[in-house]
């Protein structure tokens, strides 16, 4: 039969350590219930196993003591066998009966300390306090004073008796010889169960102040630092976190600490010590490293387990002592694998952590620490929740980073892994206002609007109606953009934007032209919110829609009372125009006048100050107040000298200079400005100042009136001489008398010669040697070569621009007008350089609608006609094509001709044939496309009519015009009537005029293949 100190060391090999399994941390328990168990379990093991009882008083009861001794150490020893199996109960009544039979003497302390170890491991721990009562009792400085005392405080701690305890725990650490670290460890348990956090806080602070040496000292490290945080002392936590992290190899439950770790990070984050909470973060030992240190602790525990057996063997004699150290190593390893348990058990704390860093890089202004994080763990990251929340944060974060084009990319990805998924609403909402952003208001509105429709918006229900409506009205939707906001109105009366919503509907109003209703509404957001931020746009509103009702007097008098009230505004030159038209319509042109050139003065929008500077000046003009026209542009000039609107200033200013009869001081200043501006490659409008100083030297100067010759004064009358015969010629000497000479007329002023003109003020000299300056120099020449009827001299200097001069060298202007002179030559490599690098270089530029324009033209002759409708279409919804939109109007319509788009192109040809503004060339050209339009259609007769009303009513357009002669034709023979056909052909051959025209000898050619 084995021994109870053999059964008590059942050995633990590595084959019963299970590595299997996950964790899950729940919290902090630095001092566990299975610590405590482990405790007193240890105090058990420290008893001595035998027992030995008193020698009776006589010798003559030597034998019978003898007997009755060898009685009670066989019931002692059975009861410890029972104690080792865990029959506790069994043990005590053994142990009871040796009481009852006499047992006495110093065998009896360790009876009486089993007996209160039995019932406490019975959980009966009234019965173990008074047990180990009676122990102290008799046994005042027993060997086992100290375990005793604090199995009586667990005990009480166990009854509930927290304060009872607490007591004991504190008397118990004065005594000498405790360890009291551990006295202070339970002490501060209680003190932290009780929620006596001040107390148990001042307890605990002055035992933890350096290096961590013993296990106990570990725990209250981790203990204190758990009530510092609780506490609000998240920095003083910190640093006790870092302490702990130096001695993690000996950390009882490394998964606690780690949760201490997100607790302090969590508590320093809240107090937005964002440094401080990364790092604390940073400590977070992930769960495989955890993992690995647990197995090496018990592996090592092992180890000891198996040395101890060893040397039990070796030497018996400190068997107890051996026995005793391999109790508390095999409770270790119980507790050790029971943490490894719970470390494997529980879900990967690692997203969770990332997700705390990501906020923290959020709060710290560094999205991109979240996206890189996020990025990182989507590669390996396979389930679904955490992948969702990790891709909607790195949206997030390119949002913060206004990273359009791979926060689209990020909701994309987002939509197409979880189209159902929980942030769908945000998502879209977020993709709304990137199309926002991006001036996709049409793409906006449908988004918002289907959120709104299915009710997908969530919680962003109210941005997103409101958002709806902003995106209807800037498409000017504005009967939806109203039921948007009315909706809006309905659903959130008090919303955030109620009051923005409740001005916009009646702007809806306004711009829809519905002025009296619009007056109304506008009326009541300023009864509505009397000091609200549009109420001087709504009082500007409301004199606008009297301005549309021509009740001219009243706009002036609100527009006095605006000015008056909201002066500082910013609307203020606006309120200016406004007042200025209604003078205008009054007919009082000083008082316009007035008000526009009081509105230039202000800091107005480019496009309300070019209104107001140029309506000025139309008033003075018909004033005939050229001296306040050049005031007003010197003013100007002065003021805003990198205004788009400065060049056209000068423009005006030099007209005005040669109005007041002054042509060579407007010479002299265009001069000036061009020689300022002329290497200026951004300074589109030079060629505007070259054109205007051009027009100043075609014209002859008019003469200077040379003043009229002084009269020879009277001579006084000569008193009559008497008659004398006639002399005969010649004086006495035979010299003939002076005859009369008329005086010389003075010789006649040379030949007014342009370019010598043109010479003095605009020279190569004078403009420098940059290839600009020579191309504007030419550009000069050649419009004074058209302006005095030199048309071959003007065409060569253009062709020497678009020859001579790179694209990247010219202007705006001059890319425009040699792209379309080499497209004109047919030049199509070179044109399309030029139009290339005006788009690239200026994108911005008014003159902009001759690339697409050009560019559409150029596809169309390489028959590319999906590109050349593309380009004729974006010509006018992306830039808003001006000078060019009959042209591109036209081009779209002979692009969708040829894709087969009949109908469309019908509708294009009749309106451009119907805008009396493009009445010209493009109206002869769209009759001739509608007559090839129906000539593809079979219809020849309505063909030939549309071919010969070209052909009758536009002959100063011979390009277009000879076309028609031979469609005509061709539709006669398609009809079999050739004697109209031969009519038409031999009409076209008698016009002198075309002789010279391709299109003429193709008729020439048909007419004797005829014959």
């Amino acid at each position: 039969m084995s021994s109870p100190q053999e059964k008590a060391l059942q050995p633990i090999t590595k084959e019963c350590v299970d590595f299997s399994g996950h964790a899950s941390g729940k919290g902090l328990h630095v001092y566990s219930n299975n610590q405590t168990t482990r405790l007193l379990t240890l105090l058990l093991a420290l008893l001595s196993p035998s027992f030995t009882m008193a020698q009776g008083p006589a010798p003559a009861a030597a034998p019978a003591a003898k007997e009755q001794s060898a009685e009670l150490n066989a019931l002692y020893v059975k009861s410890m066998e029972s104690f080792g199996k865990g029959e506790f109960k069994a043990c005590i009544d053994g142990l009871k009966e040796m009481i009852t039979k006499g047992a006495e003497g110093p065998g009896l302390e360790s009876v009486r300390f089993t007996i209160g170890s039995a019932y406490f491991n019975l959980k009966e721990y009234k019965n173990a306090k008074e047990a180990f009562d009676l122990y102290l009792k008799e046994f005042p400085a027993g060997s086992k004073v100290m375990e005793a005392s604090t199995a009586i405080g667990q005990c009480l701690m166990n009854l509930g008796d927290k304060a009872g305890a607490l007591k004991s725990f504190a008397e118990l650490s004065q005594k000498p010889g405790v360890n009291k670290e551990r006295m202070l460890l339970i002490q501060g348990n209680l003190l932290k169960e009780m929620k006596n956090t001040e107390q148990a806080l001042a307890l605990l602070r002055p035992a933890v102040t350096g290096i961590l040496g013993s296990d106990e000292s570990v725990q209250l490290a981790a203990l204190l630092a758990s009530l510092e945080v609780s506490s609000g002392n998240a920095e003083a936590a910190f640093k006790l976190l870092n302490l702990l992290y130096q001695r993690f190899d000996v950390v009882d439950n490394p998964l606690q600490i780690n949760g201490l770790a997100f607790e302090i990070g969590d508590a320093l984050l809240s107090k937005k010590e964002f440094r401080l909470a990364l790092r604390s973060y940073a400590l977070v030992r992930r769960k495989e490293d955890v993992i690995g240190l647990q197995k090496q602790k018990l592996q090592f525990l092992i180890q000891r387990y198996d040395a101890n057996l060893a040397a039990i063997r070796q030497t018996p004699d400190k068997l107890s002592q051996l026995q005793a150290s391999n109790v508390e190593l095999k409770n270790q390893f119980e507790e050790g694998k029971r943490v490894l348990d719970e470390v494997e058990k529980a879900e990967d704390y690692m997203l969770s952590l990332r997700f705390r860093q990501a906020r923290v890089y959020q709060e710290l202004k560094r999205p991109w620490g979240t996206i890189v994080l996020f990025e990182s763990l989507l590669k390996t990251e396979t389930k679904a929740t955490a992948r969702e929340d990790m891709i909607f944060s790195i949206c997030g974060s390119h949002a913060e980073l206004q990273n359009q084009s791979e926060l689209n990319k990020t909701l994309d990805a987002y939509l197409k892994e979880f189209p159902s998924g929980k942030y769908v609403s945000a998502v879209n909402f977020m993709r709304g206002t990137q199309l926002l952003r991006a001036d996709d208001l049409k793409g906006a509105a449908t988004l918002f609007g289907t959120a709104v429709k299915n009710n997908t918006a969530g919680d962003k229900l109210e941005v997103t109606l409101f958002l709806l409506g902003n995106a209807r009205f800037g498409l000017s939707e504005w009967d939806a953009s109203k039921e948007a906001y009315d909706m809006y109105l309905k659903k959130f009366a008090k919303g955030e934007y109620s009051e923005e919503a409740l001005y916009r509907l009646a702007l809806c109003s306004f711009f829809k032209g519905d002025y009296e209703n619009a007056i109304a509404a506008l009326e009541n957001y300023v009864k509505a919110h009397p000091d609200g931020p549009f109420v001087p746009d709504a009082e500007y509103r409301i004199a606008a829609c009297y301005m549309a009702a021509e009740r001219s007097l009243d706009v002036v008098k609100r527009c006095e009372v605006w000015a008056k009230n909201y002066g500082y505004h910013a609307l203020m030159p606006e309120v200016m125009s406004l007042m200025g038209d209604a003078y205008v319509a009054l007919d009082k042109r000083e008082e316009a006048a007035a008000a526009y050139s009081r509105g230039v003065q202000l800091n107005g929008t480019d496009e309300v100050l070019n209104y107001l500077l140029f309506e000025a000046n139309k008033q003075y003009q018909k004033l005939g107040q050229w001296e306040k026209s050049i005031a007003l542009f010197k003013s100007f000039i002065e003021r805003n000298p990198k205004h788009p609107a400065v060049v056209q200033s000068m423009y005006w200013l030099a007209k005005g200079l040669a109005k007041e009869g002054k042509p060579d001081d407007a010479k002299k200043f265009l001069s000036e400005q061009i020689h300022t501006y002329i290497k200026d490659r951004n300074s589109d409008a030079v060629e505007q100042l070259l054109t205007q100083l051009a027009s100043f030297c075609a014209k002859k100067p008019r003469p200077a009136p040379q003043p009229a010759a002084p009269a020879a004064p009277a001579a006084p009358a000569a008193p009559a001489a008497p008659a004398a015969p006639a002399a005969p010629a010649g004086d006495a000497t035979g010299t003939p008398a002076a005859v009369a000479v008329p005086a010389e007329a003075p010789p006649p002023p040379p030949p007014f010669d342009p370019e010598a003109e043109l010479d003095k003020y605009l020279s190569m000299k004078k403009a420098g040697v940059t290839e600009l300056g020579r191309a504007r120099v030419y550009f000069g020449r050649a419009e004074l070569a058209r302006m005095t009827r030199k048309p071959k001299e003007a065409a060569e200097l253009m062709d020497r621009i678009a020859k001579e001069i790179a694209p990247k060298d010219l202007g705006a202007t001059l890319l425009a007008l040699s792209g379309d002179r080499m497209l004109e030559r047919n030049e199509i490599a070179k044109a399309t350089a030029f139009y290339k690098e005006l788009m690239n270089a200026f994108p911005k530029s008014e003159q902009l609608d001759y690339a697409y324009n050009g560019l559409g033209q150029i596809a169309m002759i390489e028959k590319r006609y999906a590109d050349a409708l593309k380009w004729f279409t974006d010509a006018v919804d992306k830039i808003g094509a001006t000078t060019t939109l009959k042209d591109v109007t036209l081009g779209k319509g002979r692009a969708l001709l040829e894709l087969g788009k009949a109908d469309e192109a019908k509708v294009i040809f009749e309106q451009v044939g119907a805008t009396k503004e493009w009445k010209g060339v493009v109206t002869a050209e769209s009759m001739y496309y509608l007559g090839e339009l129906a000539f593809r259609k079979n219809d020849y007769t309505t063909a030939a009519q549309l071919f010969q009303r070209v052909t009758v009513a536009y002959q100063r357009y011979p390009g277009v015009v000879v076309r028609c002669y031979l469609k005509a034709a061709d539709a006669f023979e398609k009809l079999g009537e050739s004697a109209k056909a031969r009519a038409v052909l031999e009409e076209l051959v008698s016009k002198e005029k075309f002789a010279s025209l391709p299109e003429v000898e193709v008729a020439r050619k048909r007419l004797e293949a005829a014959q």
